[in-house]
């Protein structure tokens, strides 16, 4: 019963670790580029059950018996994050990019370092850099300080172009994207950002268009991933098993009451 205890326990704290990351896919639904992530369950194994000694003749071996071992529940190995595509949107918005098919933005955050985002909602800071919302600099070879607002193209290929104050056009710069050998790997920060690991592999870079890479979409963003249908389903299921664990684990401890005041 006190094994029973645990399991139970092991049950609650992996399903509600299951309920949390419903709960954060479904809160996220309005995200433009957010990839759904989604627990991976495992079994425990507990210790062997001690095998009741039997007397045995010596003129032959004894055949070899598998030991037993008794379960010990279930816990969470990990998360898996699907990078599948979201639906693409028309917004009518300039600095509004999309990329169709695979491919990362890279960011450079305020303490130097480097991330990659699928979110393309950009905006501008006071030296006319293109940023996130929470103020990461997407890594492009210009600014649209000096330029005409709301002049920027950006073709498909990642080609930029803006009008000058003095009304001419001028090319800016290409836009690059990168891409991992597995997405899957790459491990999730705030603010809808992505670390390259051993897992994910290193960054691979090139123009949008060539091979293996998404072209852009200008005007247009890409929403979530998130199946809100899939996730209702999800969230009622790891509801359910949330339930079973807890009633399981109070009849647990019924049982272990009722035993110790038989033997008082």
């Amino acid at each position: 019963m006190i094994k029973a205890v645990h399991i139970s326990r092991n049950g609650v704290m992996a399903f509600q670790s299951s309920l949390n990351q419903v709960a954060h896919n479904i809160s996220n639904v309005y995200t433009c580029g957010y990839k759904k992530g989604e627990l991976v369950f495992g079994d425990l194994l507990g210790r062997s059950i001690a095998q009741r000694r039997l007397p045995i003749s010596r003129a032959a071996s004894p055949p070899p018996v598998e030991e037993p071992r008794t379960g010990a529940g279930v816990a969470s190995l990990g998360t898996v994050r699907y990078f599948n595509m979201g639906m693409i949107v028309e917004t009518n918005r300039y600095l509004d990019l999309a990329i169709e098919g695979e491919g990362f933005f890279r960011v450079i955050c305020s303490d130097g370092s480097v991330a990659y985002t699928r979110q393309g909602n950009f905006f501008l800071d006071a030296r006319g850099n293109l940023v996130t919302a929470r103020g990461d600099r997407l890594e492009v070879p210009f600014s649209l300080d000096n330029m005409r607002p709301g002049s920027l193209t950006v073709d498909p290929d990642g080609r930029a172009f803006a009008v000058a104050l003095n009304g001419e056009r001028v090319a800016l710069g290409q836009i690059r994207l990168y891409r991992f050998v597995n997405p899957a790997g790459l491990e999730a920060v705030a603010g809808n950002l992505y670390l390259p690991t051993e897992a994910s592999g290193a960054p691979e870079g090139a123009n949008p268009g060539s091979q293996g890479f998404g072209i852009l979409r200008q005007f247009h963003l890409e929403q979530s991933n998130v199946d809100l249908g899939r996730e209702m389903i999800q969230l009622i299921n790891a509801q359910r098993a949330l339930q079973a664990n807890a009633r399981a684990l109070v009849t647990a401890d019924e049982l272990w009451s009722l035993t110790l005041h038989a033997k008082s």
